[in-house]
């Protein structure tokens, strides 16, 4: 019996939606002092560096980029290191981390919808089931609390972007699988976050990064620091790691863990009770997370085409 392969990429994936979890946390709390691209751009500039520096260290006799490896980057740093957080951290000023996870679980919804035009993916019935079960148990843990206790048109506008995250991040998640075929992920994940941060360079200067920075609390700036390392760097790795042997789909629904992560990290920093429905909803994201990711050779997802 020969050993999976792929569980290596499974645990990648768990540890780093463990890790962005967190980081929704973090970032409602941060961006009440950080503004959100000045925000996006700290974490991600200290991501690139890290990973440009691990990328050197690694690769000691050079990194040859091609200008069309370099537009290529270009273009997924826009996506998931520039785009996405801003999208993301805007929405969390007007809503809550918890309803925030919540619609940014529909990753693999946009993800699954999007691969069937770029990669050619089929997901088999059972795996379609998985999906749905998971996204529905991440709804039911928030069902009593997280959905009734914040409303108002800036919680709609919040959802939306949110939900604008939510698609930007399931396109990228397929667009990388393409270029995982031909990069390394360290290589891409390095040079697609150093350039987003790059491109939030300007926006952020201009909404007041330096005074940010030296008005903001110590933890805050510590929040900060966790979000560039853990949240950013660390996360981002191991999604990209991910992929090299997972389909975007089955990548992406482990961020049904995200929002699981911030209910147990609220309970246990705030004090705030656990309900029949987080145990509920905590055993339909599991189920649902098996379903997708059932073993086999007749496995039905397939990626015939680079993205």
């Amino acid at each position: 019996m020969k050993a999976d392969r792929s569980a290596p990429s499974h645990v990648a994936a768990i540890v780093g939606s463990v890790l962005v979890g967190a980081a929704v946390v973090a970032t409602r709390s941060a961006v009440d002092e950080i503004g959100p691209f000045s925000l996006a751009f700290l974490r991600y500039l200290q991501g690139g560096l890290i990973l440009l520096a691990l990328l050197a260290w690694r690769d000691r006799s050079g990194v040859r980029v091609t200008r069309c490896d370099a537009r290529t980057f270009g273009f997924l740093g826009l996506l998931m290191y520039a785009l996405f957080p801003v999208l993301f951290n805007t929405s969390l000023t007007f809503t809550t981390a918890s309803r925030g996870a919540v619609i940014l679980s529909t990753m693999p919804l946009w993800g699954a919808l999007l691969a069937r035009r770029y990669t050619n993916e089929r997901l088999a019935p059972v795996q379609v089931g998985g999906v749905m079960i998971s996204v529905a148990g991440v709804a039911t843990v928030f069902a009593e609390s997280g959905l009734n206790d914040f409303g108002g048109v800036e919680a709609i506008a919040g959802n939306l972007l949110m939900l604008g995250a939510a698609v930007v991040a399931g396109y990228y998640g397929v667009r990388m699988k393409g270029v995982l075929k031909h990069h390394s992920a360290l290589q891409v994940t390095a040079f697609a976050m150093a350039i987003g941060a790059l491109i939030l360079a300007i926006p952020a200067v201009v909404e007041g990064l330096l005074r940010d920075i030296f008005q903001a609390s110590g933890q805050a700036l510590l929040l900060v620091v966790y979000l560039g390392v853990f949240g950013g760097a660390i996360a981002f790795y191991l999604f990209s790691v991910a992929l090299t042997r997972l389909s975007p789909t089955q990548a992406l629904v482990y961020v049904n863990i995200n929002p699981i992560v911030a209910t147990l990290l609220a309970a246990l920093l705030l004090d705030e009770p656990l309900t029949v429905f987080f145990g509920v909803g905590f055993a339909m994201v599991v189920a649902g997370l098996l379903l997708t990711n059932i073993p086999g050779p007749k496995r039905s997802i397939q990626s015939v085409t680079d993205a």
